[in-house]
């Protein structure tokens, strides 16, 4: 998933680039600016021009945080809802791939969230974790679902669905 939102960042980047270079509203009268590779700072140092690299990471970083946020927020209080009146297979592969993918993305967020999110992020994995247990054990989904609906798991899931960083 990564790698695809790399090539769709670069396909994207290549586009605009070629829609800025085939603009021909401008006479080509002035030359080509030279590439920027560093700008001076106050101190005099270089400081660097962010990377493509940098750009990438943090597409990647924004797409798992989405997903995330999107599993462990509105999708799972949903799944949890529909077990209200009993369980259906369907109910509990939602459950379980919601419960998979927040333990997943949980997981690939972690190195960039600030340190005060790190104690709401291994309460919501490790409560994930534990129903990951249950529903691998054949225990009603309900039971797995309880797990990541006590109230300070679901305190920290909501402060993690809220975050939004730099994204």
């Amino acid at each position: 998933m990564r790698a695809a939102l790399a090539r769709g960042a670069a396909v994207l980047a290549v586009v605009a680039f070629a829609a800025a270079a085939c603009d021909s509203s401008e006479p080509d009268t002035a030359p080509p600016a030279p590439p920027a590779t560093a700008s001076p700072s106050a101190a005099g140092t270089p400081t660097p021009t962010p990377s493509p690299d940098g750009a990438a990471a943090l597409a990647a970083f924004c797409a798992d945080l989405n997903a995330f946020a999107a599993a462990a927020g509105p999708a799972f209080d949903l799944g949890a809802l529909a077990l209200i009146d009993g369980e259906t297979p369907n109910e509990r592969r939602n459950v379980s791939q919601l419960v998979d993918s927040i333990a997943a993305h949980g997981a690939l967020i972690e190195p960039e969230l600030p340190a005060n999110l790190a104690d709401d992020l291994a309460t919501v994995v490790a409560a994930a974790g534990a129903a990951k247990a249950k529903l691998a054990s054949d225990a009603a989904a309900s039971e797995a679902v309880d797990l990541l609906q006590t109230q300070k798991v679901k305190a920290a899931r909501d402060a993690l669905v809220k975050y939004r960083g730099s994204c």
